[in-house]
């Protein structure tokens, strides 16, 4: 089985964010100093720095069964890890760096459309290269790519509608009892992706009603995580397993709403 290609695309989609991330192998010679200095780069364009803790590296393994910690205490010596963040002016735009990630994310705030796939990763490129020349300046090992990661967060506005008004069968109003009234729900799902049968990652999908803290209005999240494998840490194989989680996301988001969304969102064929 190969990857399937998108070919359609929609002109008003509801999304809210869009995350692209690259990790890699930490090195020693990459610490709290250097994220500092890495700052110098990119502040004409991202103004506004902040520190978050790190993400946690993740890396999809396959054949082997997954068991959660059990729940307790941990006492470590080493000191917590950090990632820096950088912010565009209006905050459309962040990057976020740590030892073994580098993130460059769009957020809609409200003052643009979503800008669409390629000109996002040709910015995500842009911003990539910096960061390589940097660590090249600073004697810094450039990093060997081990997995790429999409977030793709939508927001869909309920405005009176049913659940499965927007997607399809997943959850139903009247699943249970016809004198309840479903106030919530959460749905995850887990699938493989292969390539030509052969598992380079997953996709993360997760469905559930909320309430935005902005104007308390209500909202059906559909949040995709997908992660890969690429072949090699090449930069044309980082950059092909970008497009086939792409592909997948987009697949499986019209796969999983109805036409009257499609509509709505205003579908078109490539």
């Amino acid at each position: 089985m190969t990857i399937s290609e998108v070919d359609y695309f929609f002109k008003n989609p509801p999304l809210v964010e869009v995350a692209f991330s690259v990790q890699f192998e930490a090195d020693e010679s990459f610490h709290i100093g250097v994220l500092g200095l890495l700052w110098n780069d990119f502040k004409t364009r991202y103004p506004i720095v902040d520190t978050e803790t790190a993400v946690p590296n993740t890396i999809e393994k396959f054949g082997v069964i997954e068991r959660k910690p059990m729940a307790g205490f941990s006492i470590s010596d080493a000191p917590p890890k950090f990632r820096a963040v950088f912010y565009s002016e209006n905050k459309e735009f962040l990057i976020q760096v740590q030892d073994d990630r580098f993130m460059f994310n769009w957020r809609n705030t409200g003052e643009s459309n979503y800008p669409h796939y390629s000109d996002l990763k040709a910015r995500f490129w842009k911003e990539f290269e910096i960061f390589n020349s940097f660590l090249e300046n600073n004697n810094v090992p450039l990093p060997s790519v081990n997995q790429v990661e999409f977030i793709y967060i939508n927001h869909i506005d309920v405005n009176g509608m049913n659940v499965e008004d927007v997607f399809q069968n997943i959850v139903h109003k009247e699943c249970l009892s016809s004198d309840l009234e479903m106030e919530s729900f959460f749905v995850q799902l887990k699938h493989l992706i292969k390539d030509n049968d052969e598992n380079i990652g997953r996709l993360y999908t997760e469905i559930n009603k909320a309430q935005l803290m902005s104007d308390n209005s209500d909202v059906f999240v559909l949040k995709f995580t997908s992660r890969v494998h690429p072949k090699s840490d090449s930069l044309s194989e980082v950059s092909n397993s970008m497009d086939i989680m792409r592909n997948v996301i987009n697949i499986n988001f019209g796969a999983i709403t109805t036409k009257n969304m499609h509509d709505i969102w205003n579908k078109k064929d490539l």
